[in-house]
């Protein structure tokens, strides 16, 4: 008994297995996989042995890092050395390529090429190999679209990747094909924003179907449409359909490849240039991943593209509205204590502000009828006026106002006579210099009760044996004979407003 305890316990310590007691798990020792001469195994998976403890100074590989086998302690057992991944699990594809430059792989359901099957991979020509997932392989045959980015250009082909691993060449003439391209409908000038629109490849092939929908522009974009005429139809008002071929050549610009197809009577339209978002197009796949490298990231950027920037909420306005009303309110309370506090400062600021030369005055009242009274009657009763007020027995307001004006003189020569307003029934000798006429005092004729004269209203003057009339900017302007004048000649017989008051000239 004690011999075959002694035997259990040489074989543990041999092992390299804890001897916290018997009831561990036996681990059958499994042969080392046999390595070419001169080099050591590579296992892609760490030793069954996980409870073994590590020394601090060793470095501890990773599933996916090969590591050496250790070698065998002289005179004991050979450790276990796990297994390799079976190959089954994954597909090679070999690729020849037409030149030295990049390109992108992408596979595809060869029944649908618009499901992707395995994220897109950059390469570099003309050697290159692609490794497929195992959910490839299991499909038994793929469709492998490689796409040169510099002139957006496709080829196709589809392969039998059942033995886990394939070859194939691509030549110039084979990426026939355009990596995308966008259809624009329109209708009437306007943008179709609701339709489904369907593609049909020359030999009959079908690209697919797009839904349009509203903020699209009309745009709906297709990948990989082959060279030659191909046949858009377009389904829009509940049923009616339009059919357009459109020629696709892969020596057009990527930039100018759009197709335009116009239908009749769409109901549902947008301005052109209206969308909210970029449809995808030939610039999603410009970009390439680094050669070899899995483009995992370039596939989620191509199906997901980043939403447009939006402008900020209503919240965000409104408190910026609040914000700049509190620094207008802080800037008045500020400004009403300071002047508060030093009116002298005002004062000086209202001072060396400039004067107006005629104030904002009322707009002139409508003219009286022209109605031809004698000299010193009333024009609105007829009545005879007192020639030293000018009141007359009707009272009206425009009698109230007292002139203040050079006393009438009676006789011949060039005069002003008032014929109706405050001034009505006056006589104004024209003097060889000419005079004034205005509200202030100073004027050589003041209407210093009418309102609707400015300051300094008109000034006439002599020329030549002539009298003109000339406007000196007034607010409500000069009138000869009902009509507003700068300045013109009086014939006698003209009648000149000005103000409330109608003069007539007479020479």
């Amino acid at each position: 008994m004690i011999l075959k305890d002694l035997t259990v316990i040489a074989l543990i310590c041999t092992l390299g297995i804890p001897s916290a007691g018997y009831a561990q798990t036996r681990v059958e020792p499994v042969p080392p996989t046999p390595s070419p001469k001169g080099t050591s195994s590579s296992p892609r998976t760490p030793p069954a042995n996980a409870n073994a403890p590590v020394a601090p100074d060793t470095p501890v590989a990773s599933p996916d890092t090969p590591v050496a086998s250790p070698a065998a302690p002289a005179g004991g057992t050979p450790p276990a050395t796990p297994a390799t991944p079976p190959a089954e699990n994954r597909a090679i594809v070999a690729l020849t390529l037409p030149t030295t430059g990049n390109y992108i792989v992408m596979a595809e359901d060869p029944a649908d090429p618009r499901r992707v099957l395995a994220p897109p991979t950059s390469v570099n020509g003309p050697k290159a190999a692609v490794e497929l997932p195992e959910a490839v392989r299991t499909a038994g045959t793929v469709a492998l679209s490689v796409i040169q980015p510099e002139n957006q250009t496709l080829a196709r082909e589809v392969v039998d990747v059942k033995t886990g691993a394939a070859s194939i060449s691509f030549a110039t003439a084979d990426f026939d094909r355009v990596a995308t391209l966008p259809v624009q409908v329109t209708s009437d000038g306007k943008a179709v924003s609701t339709a489904l629109v369907e593609l049909t490849g020359p030999d009959g092939e079908s690209l697919g179907q797009e839904q349009l929908l509203p903020g699209q522009g009309g745009i709906a974009t297709f990948r990989g449409v082959p060279a030659g005429r191909n046949t858009v139809r377009v389904i829009y008002n509940d049923g009616q359909t339009a059919t357009q071929e459109i020629t696709v050549d892969t020596a057009t610009p990527p930039a100018q490849r759009m197709a335009v197809v116009t239908v009749a009577g769409a109901a549902a339209t947008e301005p052109l240039g209206a969308s909210t978002a970029p449809a995808p197009g030939a610039n999603d796949l410009q970009e390439p991943a680094e050669a070899g490298q899995n483009a995992t990231a370039q596939l989620e950027r191509n199906e997901n593209p980043a939403p447009a920037p939006t402008g900020a909420s209503p919240l965000q306005g409104f408190i910026g509205f609040l914000i700049a009303v509190g620094l207008l309110a802080l800037l008045g309370i500020g400004a009403f204590l300071y002047f508060r506090t030093n009116p002298e400062v005002l004062n000086r600021l209202i001072g060396k502000l400039p004067l107006p030369e005629n104030e904002p005055e009322a707009v002139r009242p409508s003219e009286p009828p022209p109605v031809q009274v004698p000299a010193g009657s009333c024009a609105y009763c007829g009545g005879a006026k007192d020639p030293v007020t000018g009141a007359c027995a009707c009272s009206a307001p425009a009698a109230a106002a007292v002139a203040t004006a050079a006393p009438a003189s009676s006789g011949t020569g060039p005069r002003l006579v008032g014929v109706a307003g405050p001034m009505a029934g006056r006589t104004f000798p024209l003097k060889p210099e000419g005079l004034t006429v205005g509200r202030e005092p100073a004027n050589d004729i003041s209407l210093e009760g009418d309102s609707t004269a400015s300051r300094r209203h008109a000034r006439i003057e002599g020329a030549d044996g002539a009298y003109v009339v000339r406007d000196e900017g007034s607010s409500n302007g000069t009138f000869l004979n009902g009509a507003r004048v700068t300045e013109s000649p009086l014939n006698p017989g003209d009648e000149l407003t000005i103000g409330q008051t109608r003069f007539r000239f007479e020479g």
